[in-house]
């Protein structure tokens, strides 16, 4: 393999599955420069979890991560410093929790309402899927629907139950989600 040209050995490696990219990386000097091509890495989706939020400034610096677009947040605390860092990079879409498992919610509290509403209104996509017991507070919710009012490059927009929704006049919330192409409320109570 080593007298394989690097494109030739790019284009290889671009059939691997994640988990198997990911292993490649061990078997040599060539296969980790190969392997850590951002090219190989822009649809890889970067689940941050209790095991590796702390490593969340490591794990981006890495050249392979230059071009993430999608990161999912699942059973962990988030705060201000973790959306600030994706807030810096070329992610597009994020998801927070996973259909609404328990187990997968993640706490948002701690997140400033601006902070949390300049992170959604920067992604083309954003998947709230946290339980009923994780919701997003009146607060976060009340800043996040004026920065869609404003401007945004938000098309995609899903949440799950209520998260304060009902705390909204009618004609912020229309305002706040007419420039969606997609909308998923789930779970939802809305004002009549």
């Amino acid at each position: 393999m080593n007298k394989v040209p690097k494109e030739i050995l790019l284009l290889i490696l671009q059939y691997l599955p994640y988990a198997d990219l990911k292993r490649s990386l061990l078997i040599s000097k060539r296969f980790l420069d190969g392997g850590s091509e951002s090219s190989l890495w822009r649809d890889f989706q970067l689940v941050v979890s209790n095991r590796n939020i702390c490593s969340l400034p490591q794990i981006l610096k890495l050249e392979r991560m230059t071009n993430l677009k999608s990161v999912k947040f699942v059973g962990c605390k988030i705060k201000n410093k973790q959306l600030k860092l994706l807030s810096a990079t070329k992610v597009s879409q994020a998801q927070i929790g996973d259909c609404h498992d328990i187990e997968k919610d993640c706490e948002v509290s701690e997140v400033t309402p601006s902070i949390l509403a300049s992170f959604v209104g920067n992604l083309e996509s954003f998947k709230f899927q946290n339980s009923l017991l994780s919701e997003m507070n009146q607060k976060q919710i009340k800043f996040l629907a004026k920065r869609l009012e404003m401007s945004s490059n938000l098309r995609q927009l899903e949440i799950f139950y209520d998260n304060n929704l009902t705390s909204l006049p009618v004609d912020s919330l229309s305002l706040a989600l007419s420039s969606l192409t997609q909308l998923s409320l789930v779970f939802q109570k809305l004002n009549p």
